[in-house]
């Protein structure tokens, strides 16, 4: 499945180490496995996004993920991505399937946050053709994941003149054929 390789960002041995779950536990949980990115380099190994770790740990773990170790998750995500400097805003295939699984395993305050999102995304596009499916979509970009999640915005864009832009680059790159 294409995917946007900046998102996935997560390996299960990082997710091991972050206490999140043993390995054995892990690879059960990730099978069939989730969007992925098969990295051949450094660090070698397959690499997940985040929404897609958070939704398969929360649908298959009686512990899920939350407090302390979904705090260290966030974190070691948001580091990969700045540690490759950029931010490409292409979401992938199948972005529809992918948001709806992340948004049913999000707690109350995340659910609050992610509609947050949504309405700025839908005020920023109101002029833009397809504003429900990039509303929809907007919600696995990984700068909105970590808000939703952590509550930690300095990814998202500032000022409306700022959401329009990005939103219009996100509208630009994810056309809706990809549903």
């Amino acid at each position: 499945m294409s995917l946007d390789t900046n998102s996935a960002t997560l390996r299960i041995l990082d997710l091991q180490n972050l206490g999140v779950a043993t390995k054995r536990s892990l690879v059960r949980w990730f099978q069939p496995r989730p969007v992925a990115h098969v990295v051949s380099g450094s660090p070698k190994g397959i690499l997940y996004p985040l929404p897609e770790v958070v939704a398969r740990i929360r649908q298959r773990s009686q512990r899920g993920l939350s407090g302390d170790v979904l705090h260290r998750v966030v974190t070691l995500d948001a580091q990969v991505r700045s540690l490759r400097g950029d931010d490409d805003i292409y979401l992938g295939e199948h972005a529809q399937r992918r948001v709806s699984e992340f948004v049913c395993c999000l707690s109350p305050a995340e659910s609050e946050r992610a509609r947050g999102a949504q309405r700025q995304v839908r005020e920023s596009a109101i002029l833009l053709p397809g504003v429900e499916y990039l509303r929809q979509i907007t919600l696995i970009h990984p700068a909105v994941v970590r808000y939703v999640l952590s509550n930690q915005a300095d990814e998202l864009p500032c000022g409306d003149a700022g959401w329009r832009s990005w939103v219009s680059a996100l509208w630009a790159v994810n056309p809706e054929k990809n549903t």
